[in-house]
């Protein structure tokens, strides 16, 4: 099953066979298809008035490919007639699961369908005994689970003169829905609201037994119980995780009532910054959720967190208030350029040259440090021929992703408040692809989240391509070092020749 924004009906098919009206044995149907219609009465609110089941059609239902319900007959006496006859649906109708093709029916007959199929209804005959014996999943967060907890019922009568059962079957559990929290923030004097995107695996405690929900999206995790699971004005625990965090809770619910539902929302909480939000040209850093739009996006939050500037001494020097975290770049700087136009090695044939200002504060050659901003300005000076005058005369020595983000720059100035676009270094890079709460190594879990958010402020989405870093490989010239978004694995390529590859910007803030 899943929600859907209509009723949907559904049919099941059955040759009939025919007996006199006068005789004593059940009527069976000859001619025409029979059919039973089904229906999803749809769970209501709990609080009166403030929803309507039209309005509330979020929480109806419609079957899929592989359901099963159960058909139970009665006659006037209340013996059984058909003992829980199992029906499967096929995509487009319900198909008696014994084979048979016949029917019984007769006017004074009791018809009652239930979801979903279960043999342990065998020998029962009433709706109460189907209540009875029916135990919903206590671990619901697997979809199958969830929709076998969901236990509807529903008798219907026949149309003679449509030859059709008409049925509308009625949720008995009762819904518990946990919302993702509120987020507020305040920016220039006005407060924007929205709600969280990254709330996931809801859990309850009752009375000291645990339940798991299922999440039904990214802002809304629900749970089937049995009316006797919840007590009047109970104070039941709740708990969900966002942005990694383990957050909990408790809240007060009504007695537990069949068909209905009721909705638990987490007290609003001050929004803190967090890898995903939108980084705008005033400085504003909100997600895009906020509805913030005063000022254009310029980048997405990569990471939140000062290791830049502890490891990059000219940030610190240069940029003393960038110390919150790095921003990425909307767009590939380059799509496709070599390293470099020469394999001179710069840190030790011009950055630790006599003279050189760079030297003993920049090392190219470092692979374990978030040193990009440095080693931009090294290279930014390097390719404008300063303190060699064999590079000042020679165009062949240069680093192109320095002339492609200097073009960038000009075409998409970063905030006034931040580093600056800069050549991040293979650790930086490689982080960015990884994530900032990546779990094992050469993981992709950070361009997934940016990809989503790109996405969003229409940016360039990371696809399947190395992008290069301003990270020399310390013992060969001829390389550099890139990460391959793929799937996060660190490498090197010759600098220049047939290796081109992407190029994508940081600053930091």
């Amino acid at each position: 099953m899943k929600s859907v924004h209509y009723i949907y009906s559904i049919l099941f098919l059955f040759l009939l066979s025919a007996c006199s009206e006068e005789e004593s044995t059940p009527m069976m149907q000859q001619a025409g298809t029979f059919s039973i219609e089904v229906s999803d009465g749809g769970f209501l609110s709990v609080e009166p008035g403030t929803m309507t089941r039209a309005a509330e059609n979020g929480y109806q239902t419609v079957f899929t490919n592989g359901d099963r319900l159960g058909l139970i007959v009665t006659n006037s006496s209340n013996e059984l007639v058909i003992d829980n006859r199992p029906f499967t649906f096929d995509g487009s109708k319900w198909m008696d699961a014994g084979g048979s093709s016949n029917i019984a029916y007769d006017a004074s007959y009791n018809y009652l369908v239930y979801y979903p199929y279960s043999e342990t209804m065998n020998g029962k005959k009433t709706a109460d005994g189907i209540k009875t014996a029916f135990v919903p999943k206590t671990d619901q967060r697997n979809y199958a689970d969830y929709t076998a907890s969901d236990l509807m019922i529903g008798s219907g009568a026949f149309n003679q003169a449509h030859n059709v059962l008409k049925v509308t079957l009625q949720h008995v559990m009762t819904l518990l829905v946990l919302l993702a929290p509120q987020n507020t923030a305040v920016v220039n004097g006005q407060t924007y609201s929205w709600v969280s995107e990254y709330a996931s695996n809801g859990s309850f405690t009752i009375d000291d037994k645990v339940y798991v929900s299922w999440q039904s999206d990214t802002k809304e995790m629900r749970l089937l119980l049995p009316e006797s699971a919840l007590s009047a004005s109970e104070s039941i625990r709740y708990y969900y995780l966002s942005n990694d965090d383990k957050k909990a809770g408790s809240a007060n619910v009504n007695t537990g009532q069949g068909g209905k539902y009721q909705q638990i929302v987490p007290p609003s909480v001050e929004y803190t910054l967090a890898p995903g939000a939108t980084y705008y040209a005033d400085g504003t850093t909100l997600p895009y959720a906020a509805g913030y739009a005063e000022s254009s996006p310029v980048g997405i939050v990569c990471w939140v967190g000062s290791e830049a500037y502890n490891d990059d001494p000219l940030l610190k020097e240069k940029h003393s208030g960038c110390n919150h975290g790095l921003a990425i770049a909307l767009h590939d700087a380059g799509n496709g350029m070599h390293w470099s136009n020469s394999y001179e090695m710069i840190t030790t044939e011009w950055v630790n040259k006599d003279g050189n200002p760079y030297k003993d504060k920049v090392n190219l050659q470092t692979s374990d440090k978030w040193c990009g901003y440095s080693n931009t300005l090294a290279l930014s000076d390097y390719n404008a021929g300063m303190y060699d005058s064999k590079v000042s005369t020679n165009n062949n020595y240069r680093v192109l992703p320095i002339d492609a983000l200097q073009e960038y720059a000009a075409a998409h100035p970063a905030p006034a408040n931040s580093s600056g676009w800069y050549f991040p270094s293979v650790t930086e890079l490689k982080n960015v692809c990884w994530g900032q709460y990546y779990e094992s190594k050469e993981s992709i879990d950070g361009r997934e989240m940016l990809n989503a958010q790109l996405a969003k402020v229409g940016g360039t989405i990371f696809g399947n391509d190395s992008y290069w870093s301003s990270t020399e490989r310390s013992y060969d010239s001829r390389n550099a070092w890139y990460v391959y978004f793929d799937d996060g694995n660190v490498n090197y390529y010759g600098r220049k020749g047939s290796d081109a590859l992407r190029v994508r910007l940081l600053f930091a803030f």
